[in-house]
């Protein structure tokens, strides 16, 4: 009975420190390749089993032929067995949204292409059987957003258009959206718990009023009455993220509140939050840089990531930074810690030698947070200072003190219920010190010692309830309950 319930106890956890922002050096930063220049990737989607997906300007991974969309391991190394194909008949330019479904097909929208929606089987080759009907939508136009729900069915938006299908690719007639406009183009889906969807579209007509609308449908498809649906004067603007109470982070330089800001927060109803202003550099400071803010991810802390070609007027850019809940830079992450040194500025006589002598420039497309850090994915040579081809992981670098309920979700386990083999990912691997695998009276069922990659043989093992438990270096511990069956 003392085993039992010493392993009750551990199933409450531990706090951990988790550690502003650097290139996690345990994360395998692949090389991009293609026969042209500035390769790199712009898309970014994670599977349930934890490998992600990713698209972009390449022909080859480390070498492994895989055509402008591949699979890689949570370590960062090319996944060998998905390949990806090429881009169909008639696209006109790279992939310009990226989805997983349940069962590891992916979706994947070309512009030009007719349809614009492409279904790839888990081995990375076409699927045949997927037909989308897109007709009287987006037909063969650019799709930017795609986001899959729970039940299949899948909703694209793009010029003038949100368009739901079924999982077999058939319009969806419960579907019924009102129509956005004829200049209308939209750039992000948000699929909300409750099965509403919120949208961001621009508008495309040249110093047009309210270029920019966050929208939120009801599952029907109409309007959502609980939502003012704000509308604003722009710049630009290409994201938006959900955030944990309910609210969204805008990403794009737009006017509210008499005043310009490249970062809008918003609350669950649509209302402007004016204590959030953010001048990040972008087209304010310098309007020969198109959409400068590409990407934005909150953090937990209430800060965020801001990314794409932050440039400052005078001042080297940096496509990534880190800003308090305030929009205060808080500078957390170095200004050449993203970065491609292939340009020199030569100052105008009479200025300091050497002032501006370097220009960076690294473009970051998207981030994608998660237990392990910062996915960054861009146009780039180097990341903390060692070669990195597009796409890299950051880790905190500062101490955080995380919750126990918080600190075992961070330890990643996959799949679930286990059978034979247990695939981990933890946070801060290098002070790992052991991972265990405890029965239900507390007795050791599996050890390993720390790896970069761990995973645990589970072979041989009774069916039942385990207590998975991670120490480190300085006495802290993760834990979590583990189903084998």
């Amino acid at each position: 009975m003392s085993k039992l319930l010493l392993l009750l106890g551990l199933l409450a956890g531990s706090g951990i420190a988790a550690v502003a922002q650097q290139r996690d050096p345990t994360f395998h930063n692949a090389h991009f390749q293609r026969d042209t220049l500035n390769p790199g990737v712009t898309l970014l989607a994670r599977q349930a089993d934890g490998r992600y997906l990713v698209a972009g300007n390449f022909l080859t991974v480390d070498g492994f032929a895989t055509r402008y969309v591949a699979r890689l391991w949570p370590n960062g190394r090319v996944d060998s067995s998905f390949a990806g194909g090429g881009a169909p008949t008639g696209s006109v330019g790279l992939p310009s949204a990226l989805a997983v479904q349940a069962d590891g097909r992916v979706l994947v929208a070309w512009p030009g292409a007719a349809p614009p929606l492409q279904r790839l089987l888990p081995t990375g080759q076409p699927d045949a059987s997927f037909v989308p009907d897109t007709s009287g939508g987006l037909g063969r136009h650019d799709c930017r957003a795609l986001a899959i729900q729970a039940d299949g069915r899948i909703v694209l938006g793009g010029p003038q258009a949100l368009v739901r299908l079924l999982p077999d690719g058939r319009r969806d007639p419960a579907f019924q959206p009102s129509p956005l406009g004829p200049a209308a183009l939209v750039q992000r889906l948000l699929l909300e718990p409750d099965g509403r969807i919120t949208y961001l579209a621009i508008n495309q007509t040249y110093f047009s009023n309210g270029e920019v609308q966050v929208g939120r449908l009801l599952p029907t498809g109409q309007p959502d009455p609980t939502f003012t649906s704000p509308q604003f004067i722009a710049s630009h603007a290409n994201d938006l993220r959900r955030l944990p109470n309910g609210g969204y982070l805008l990403a794009g330089t737009v006017r509210a509140n008499g005043r310009y800001s490249d970062v809008l927060r918003l609350s669950a109803t649509g209302a402007v939050d004016s204590t959030l202003y953010a001048s990040l550099g972008s087209s304010i400071a310098n309007p020969f840089r198109s959409s400068a803010l590409t990407s934005i991810a909150p953090l937990a802390d209430g800060s965020f990531l801001a990314a794409g070609e932050l440039s400052v007027w005078m001042q080297p850019h940096a496509p990534l930074q880190s800003y308090a809940a305030t929009g205060t830079n808080d500078n957390r992450i170095a200004g050449r810690l993203i970065d491609t040194p292939d340009s020199i500025y030569f100052p105008p006589i009479g200025m300091r030698p050497g002032y501006m002598s370097y220009i960076n420039n690294a473009r970051v497309q998207h981030l994608l947070t998660d237990s392990t850090g910062t996915l960054v994915v861009g146009r780039f040579s180097r990341a903390g200072g060692q070669p990195s081809y597009g796409l890299t992981r950051l880790v905190m670098a500062r101490s955080l003190t995380i919750q126990p309920a918080a600190a075992a979700r961070l330890l990643e386990a996959w799949p679930l219920p286990a059978h034979d083999r247990l695939y981990l990912r933890l946070p801060q691997p290098a002070a790992l010190r052991r991972i265990e695998l405890l029965d239900a009276l507390g007795r050791p069922a599996r050890a390993i010692a720390h790896s970069a990659e761990p995973t645990l043989d589970l072979t041989g093992l009774p069916a039942g309830l385990y207590l998975l438990r991670a120490r480190y270096a300085d006495g802290q511990q993760l834990t979590r309950r583990i189903v084998v069956q």
